[in-house]
């Protein structure tokens, strides 16, 4: 039994010291391996990471699409802006107004007998005068119209911006702040009474005799083509 245990001890100390010497003889060996052991986590790491979009890219990616689109966006608005712009200056080169006291103010397009204008009303300070301006978006021809109209008026042929002065008696019927009703021989009319010589007006009381100045036309009760210029007290 004890000659059995010896030759084991043997064995184990003779196998250690061989492996040992091995190491000892070879160790570039030794060390290749256990880089490779070492590296081979990193190279599957850096597989891994190049198959997923980093954050980064993601960000990037948003931003530049976003960008895109406020460009184009701002491409559009600008056109637009042009576009109008050009309307605006082709109407006050064709209507005699003043136009440092008018203003111009775009509405949405509106189609008339098939075909689309551009829209614009004209504003003296907070109030709207004479007919509404449409361009025809295809020949840019200029227009008019009011609600009482059948179709569209050749800007020429308007007599609106007429600025031969006309005269019309009324009776006050009704008032409101910016304007009063006047009942005349053609019928009830109203007229604005704000932003205009009332320097002979010195009461508005219902039962008062009215006399109305204005440029371009009344037609029966339609003042839509007058610009009214002045109101004062007749007896």
């Amino acid at each position: 039994m004890r000659k059995l245990l010896s030759a084991a001890i043997i064995v184990v100390f003779c196998t250690a010291a061989g492996i040992f010497a091995y190491r000892y003889a070879h160790p570039n060996v030794i060390q290749r391996s256990t880089a490779a052991a070492v590296s081979q986590p990193a190279a599957s790491a850096d597989i891994t990471s190049s198959a997923e979009p980093s954050e980064s890219t993601e960000l990037e990616t948003e931003t530049a699409s976003s960008d895109d689109a406020e460009i184009l966006y701002s491409g559009v608005m600008s056109e637009g802006i042009s576009k109008e712009q050009s309307d605006v200056d082709r109407i006050k080169a064709a209507v005699d107004l003043d136009w440092n006291r008018y203003a111009l103010k775009a509405s949405p397009a509106k189609v008339l007998q098939g075909k689309t204008y551009s829209t614009f009303d004209i504003w003296d300070e907070d109030y709207i005068v004479g007919p509404r301006i449409l361009v025809d978006q295809g020949t840019k021809d200029i227009y008019t119209w009011a609600p009482n109209d059948t179709s569209p008026v050749p800007i020429a042929k308007d007599k609106a911006f007429d600025k031969t002065p006309h005269s019309i008696i009324g009776t006050v019927k009704d008032g409101a702040m910016m304007s009063v009703t006047l009942t005349t021989s053609n019928g009830d009319i109203t007229v604005r009474r704000l932003g205009i010589d009332t320097t002979k007006l010195s009461s508005l009381k219902i039962g008062d005799r009215i006399k109305v100045t204005y440029t371009g036309i009344i037609n029966g009760t339609d003042t839509t083509r007058a610009f009214i210029i002045k109101l004062e007290n007749v007896s």
